[in-house]
């Protein structure tokens, strides 16, 4: 499948886009010695990639880290393993495979390495050391002094054929408790689980990401804040945003909203100018006031659409300044 964001909430394609470029870089590259499979986790505070070796070898930044995240509820981990298989179309091609995070860090601990060496690639000049694990970590600084930036590391183990097989075990425990489903459903499942996680579970609203519900609020659409105690409230501004957005609360739009909320976000030319809107809204207005009650919903909804194509009509605009960057780390 194309490792893009189409089809994802766009909390986890947010947090996906530091990934794919890395992995756009690696495939362009066409470097055959650089790494194919990766750890990739999703959560509140941001997003981490890891070599799938380094995971599996302690003493690293990306094992400590994996496992940092162990336990910590209110980060709502999602974990993936992510394997590339190279570019068509000017897209990156590879699996992705949602796994069980604890059950992964329960293997780890009975199959992880320790570190023997370091390989280390230089970025300019191109070129290809080893040192031993203990020296690197006590003169890493000296050593990028002298051989110059650091493009990649990658950790070697004393018995590299059992690295291998415990990683094959891995990828095996995976692929056994997949459930294998269309991408549309399983976005579906992850709004699911996560408002219910949450407290919300009315079922009555789509979830819908920060950045989405910012756009719904420049634009006039109705969307609303979710408490955790299953209630529901309208966003009525762009304080009740910034104040919802600050406390942690997630918000939902229903499915209509969601549709228009789609075409704005394609930024597409509009069919009708700004005058033949008003046109349409005038009319649709006076139809509504002849009250003719077989065709008030229908009337309703070309208004409320007309109101949020014409600048004058919009509620709450959002002031123009720049919007703040959500978190997200890559460790080389």
């Amino acid at each position: 499948m194309p490792l893009k964001r189409q089809g994802w909430t766009d909390i986890i394609c947010g947090h996906f886009t530091c990934p794919v470029r890395r992995f756009r870089r690696l495939e362009a590259a066409r470097d055959r010695n650089a790494p194919r499979q990766f750890f990739w986790m999703s959560r509140k505070g941001g997003t981490w990639c890891f070599p799938e070796r380094s995971v599996h070898i302690r003493q690293t930044s990306p094992h400590n880290t994996w496992f940092y995240y162990g336990g910590c509820r209110g980060e709502h981990v999602k974990a993936f393993r992510v394997e590339l298989r190279g570019m068509r179309d000017d897209r990156v091609m590879g699996d992705i495979l949602e796994i069980d995070y604890q059950k992964h860090l329960d293997y780890l601990c009975t199959h992880s390495h320790d570190p023997a060496k370091v390989e280390v690639v230089f970025k300019n000049p191109n070129s290809c050391r080893t040192f031993g694990w203990q020296e690197y970590e006590q003169n890493w600084q000296a050593i990028a002094d002298r051989y110059g930036t650091v493009e990649r590391k990658r950790y070697l183990v004393p018995d590299e054929c059992q690295l291998s097989r415990d990683m094959a075990g891995a990828c095996g425990m995976f692929w056994d408790a997949v459930d294998v489903m269309e991408v549309d459903e399983y976005v579906k499942r992850l709004e699911h689980d996560r408002l219910h996680e949450y407290g919300y579970t009315a079922g009555d609203l789509a979830l819908t990401g920060p950045v989405d519900a910012e756009r719904a609020v420049k634009q006039g659409l109705e969307c609303y804040i979710l408490n955790r105690d299953g209630s529901r409230e309208p966003v009525h501004g762009w304080e009740d945003y910034r104040k919802a957005l600050s406390c942690g609360k997630l918000f939902g739009m229903e499915a209509g909203e969601k549709d228009i909320l789609r075409y704005f976000k394609q930024d597409a030319v509009p069919l009708f100018n700004e005058d033949e809107m008003q046109k349409i809204y005038s009319l649709a207005l006076q139809a509504g006031m002849e009250n003719e009650p077989e065709g008030s919903s229908l009337l309703d909804g070309i208004i409320h659409k007309a109101e949020c194509f014409l600048p004058g009509e919009r509620q709450g605009e959002a002031p123009a300044e720049e919007q703040e960057v959500l978190p997200g780390d890559v460790i080389q």
